[in-house]
């Protein structure tokens, strides 16, 4: 995506005191081929700096309030089965807001999506894309020395069909030589 207004990447360089806060938007349009319609449809944002909202076909799909904190936004039900294109617009606000942190700090609050944003596409079962933005895959090793390692792995899951299946998930474990 680009953004139409210059951004503040060299404010921090310059000798001039400030740099620009406000509003920043970004616009992409994307092809939907029938298998990508026929999916459940997400955009996962990395970063966007600090208030964001997602608009598809000119509505507004979703938002997020955080600088530092992955979100993902669900957009299907915005992409009309007679769409053969969608326009994705992202607004993004630096301005100066007293209720999101932090308020003040040692290094500048750049502006609009710095981090990786993603189409995503699932089936209708899938990981959650709806968990705080994780990728819904847990591990933790709660036990771990010398002779042994215990991990437990959880994973969370959504079904959006109207089917009920039964899902089996396999891990596999593999040392540093990538050896089971």
């Amino acid at each position: 995506m680009t953004c139409p207004i210059p951004g503040n990447i060299n404010d921090v360089m310059d000798d001039t005191p400030g740099y620009y806060r406000g509003i920043g938007w970004y616009k992409k349009t994307i092809e939907l081929s029938a298998e990508l319609k026929s999916r459940k449809i997400f955009l996962y944002f990395e970063g966007g700096q600090p208030a964001t909202e997602v608009y598809i076909n000119k509505i507004k799909a979703g938002s997020h309030t955080g600088g530092y904190t992955a979100f993902c936004i669900p957009v299907s039900e915005f992409l009309k089965s007679t769409d053969k294109v969608a326009e994705i617009m992202v607004k993004v606000d630096n301005s100066h807001n007293a209720n999101i942190p932090p308020l003040s700090a040692d290094f500048t609050f750049y502006g609009g999506i710095y981090r990786s944003v993603s189409l995503i596409a699932t089936n209708a079962i899938h990981f959650s894309m709806n968990d705080n933005a994780s990728q819904a895959v847990f591990i933790s090793t709660p036990v771990v020395d010398e002779n042994k390692a215990e991990i437990n792995i959880k994973g969370s899951f959504t079904n959006a069909g109207a089917v009920t299946n039964k899902v089996y998930i396999s891990t596999t474990i593999k040392d540093r030589q990538i050896k089971k």
